[in-house]
């Protein structure tokens, strides 16, 4: 990513700042004594605006620049929500229950400066939430942002609920709720399929430890990357610490290297042995299922190790041996050079020697030069002689005139 002209980036950086003054004087105004209904109407409309200037440059930066603007995001994004939430919370205030009927009647103030009266006909404002698609690394922030500006604000139906639930998910998200109707006790089936689905804390877990271990690179004697170096590990130790696991810091980044070089089969053994547990587990648990899988590996490529040596001599194949009077050796072996299950002028390394060397390594072993078998008082060999020159020697050993030469 490229970096953006200096002028550029400070331009952007005091719209930015001048969007979040903005928002730091609404925040005064909603603190500080008696509000009329109507100032608070204006400026709460007025919002949305401080919102928009504040996302385009921030964009800009982000997309742009190579400096990492996340926390200044957070931050505004955290203090926008306060304000909202104390707009709506002084546009509509509970109902309360020491005021007597005759003043409503003659429609006098509250302590907060709004009407009985005004509040029959005050419209309930649009509150935004932040959407969510279905990504692993904003599940969090959507569900503790939508838990706390719609599900605890008891000015809302469950209907109403159920509408901005909807009106907030995209794609995949929404497509797992799109067939409930919209009814008061459908919300809190709707919001638990969603919570099921995706407040899945291994996953999340594995996901930031992932990006943890992501570094971005530093360059030399430059701030800003090193900041950004600084800040990605803070946000995503933070995110991790927050989730308050039973699970060290240490065994998660252990866990997460020790997966990343399984083959995806024994990952994907691992995945389904511990889907069901709610708690991540610990490195000792990784390397106990590390070890048992190996043990069974060792088990199962020594019983066909076992298989593949008594199949490769068929009935007819031991018939046809015994008629042509070869080695009367009762099993196959072991070759000496390589240390398989298999003879030697089979053994492939052998066969890669040049024939002077596979000579003199017959002869050093004691092998028969005509069919390289162990020789014994007893061996008894075969006819066959060499396929080139058709003298009493095995082919492999058959040393041409060039051999000679070189």
């Amino acid at each position: 990513m490229s970096t953006m002209d200096a002028d550029r980036r400070k331009k952007l950086v005091r719209q930015r700042a001048a969007a979040k003054s903005s928002l730091t004087r609404l925040q005064n105004f909603t603190e500080t004594g008696e509000h009329k209904l109507h100032d608070l109407q204006v400026r709460y409309e007025e919002l949305s605006n401080i919102l928009s200037k504040f996302e385009t440059a921030q964009n800009e930066l982000e997309t742009t620049d190579d400096g990492d603007y996340s926390l200044d995001r957070e931050s505004f994004e955290q203090q926008y929500f306060q304000v909202k939430a104390k707009f709506i919370e002084l546009l509509h205030p509970a109902d309360n229950p020491g005021q007597s009927d005759n003043d409503s009647e003659h429609g006098s103030n509250h302590s907060s400066g709004v009407t009985r009266a005004s509040k029959s006909y005050v419209k309930l404002p649009s509150i935004q939430v932040p959407s969510y698609d279905g990504t692993i690394s904003t599940w969090l922030h959507f569900r503790d942002t939508f838990d706390s500006l719609i599900i605890q604000n008891n000015m809302l139906s469950n209907v109403q609920k159920f509408d901005y639930l909807i009106s907030s998910l995209r794609g995949e998200a929404k497509h797992l709720i799109s067939n409930l109707q919209i009814t008061n006790d459908n919300f809190v089936v709707a919001w638990d399929l969603v919570t099921q689905r995706y407040n899945n804390i291994k996953l999340i877990t594995m996901t930031y430890v992932k990006q943890l271990l992501q570094l971005p690179h530093v360059r030399r004697n430059d701030a800003t990357s090193l900041r950004h170096l600084i800040n990605h590990v803070s946000s995503n130790m933070n995110t991790i610490q927050a989730l308050a696991l039973n699970t060290s810091m240490q065994d998660l980044i252990l866990n997460h290297l020790l997966l990343s070089v399984l083959d995806s089969e024994t990952h994907k053994e691992w995945e389904l042995q511990t889907a069901t547990q709610q708690d991540v587990p610990t490195t000792s648990t990784v390397i106990d299922f590390l070890e048992a899988r190996c043990k069974a590996l060792e088990l199962l490529q020594a019983n066909q190790s076992t298989s593949s040596t008594t199949s490769q001599q068929s009935p007819t194949s031991r018939v046809k041996t015994s008629q042509s009077s070869r080695c009367n050796l009762a099993t196959q072996g072991q070759c000496p050079l390589c240390k398989e299950i298999q003879r030697l002028y089979q053994c492939s390394k052998f066969r890669r020697t040049t024939p002077k060397q596979r000579h003199d390594y017959a002869q050093q072993i004691r092998a028969c030069y005509n069919c390289l078998q162990p020789f014994s008082p007893s061996h008894i060999c075969s006819r066959d002689a060499c396929h080139v020159c058709n003298k009493r020697h095995h082919t492999l050993l058959h040393v041409s005139k060039e051999d000679v030469r070189t």
